[in-house]
């Protein structure tokens, strides 16, 4: 996982945040490092910024719980 925010410079294009996986299609599942924000998001690797973010799951319990599913 680390390698792969190196990679596509999460944390030039999106501080604060890390890129847990992807949708193999250039959009990554990200989540903020801080305590106080849980959701995740889906972003284009190549527009992270937090106005291009889609919101995918409360937090990341609530995703795995749900089926960690990816929309199309």
């Amino acid at each position: 996982m680390l390698e792969r925010n190196r990679a596509f410079e999460t944390s030039l294009y999106c501080p604060g945040y890390l890129a847990i996986g992807d949708d193999s299609g250039g959009r990554a599942v990200v989540m903020a490092l801080d305590d106080h924000r849980q959701a995740l998001f889906l972003v284009d690797h190549g527009a992270m910024t937090p106005d291009c973010f889609e919101p995918l799951a409360p937090s990341l319990e609530a995703w795995l719980e749900a089926g960690p599913c990816l929309p199309e």
